[in-house]
């Protein structure tokens, strides 16, 4: 790695670099005996791949320098936490960081509340109120 490359404290690495920097100073200290810098961002977050790569691009040996660098996707994070034998911590994770099924019914909830006349103890944006007053309505509806 070249320390005077301009790129290493551009806005795109520079987060990259300083992490590196801190586990080489571990290193360095006897604080540990090996380190390994991951790098973990969901898939579709282009920007941040895109940075690991010029990072990953400045180091000499990224797989098997002193400090070796890993860029990964959450997804693949999740899959080897399966993998490994944690698969309910992995679909726990995913359910809280990755399934955008639960992100759209928010939204639909947040959109139906805020077209819909507030009732009793209903704010336009009390999401959860919302859904007891659709599901209410559904039901008498079906009832009668």
């Amino acid at each position: 790695m070249d320390l005077n490359a301009p790129t290493l404290t551009s806005a795109a690495c520079q987060q990259f670099y300083r992490q590196h920097c801190l586990a080489s100073a571990m290193l360095t200290a006897g604080l540990a005996d090996t380190v390994t810098l991951a790098f973990i961002a969901p898939t579709h977050n282009q920007s941040a791949h895109t940075a690991a790569a010029t990072y990953r691009h400045q180091l000499t040996d990224p797989q098997t320098g002193p400090i070796p660098f890993v860029p990964t996707t959450l997804e693949q994070a999740f899959a080897a936490l399966a993998t490994a034998g944690l698969p309910d911590h992995a679909r726990a994770l995913h359910r809280r960081y990755t399934d955008w099924w639960l992100v759209d019914g928010e939204l639909d909830l947040a959109a139906a509340a805020a077209t819909q006349k507030p009732v009793e103890s209903m704010t336009i944006l009390d999401t959860d109120a919302a859904h007891r007053h659709r599901t209410a309505s559904s039901r008498s509806s079906k009832a009668a």
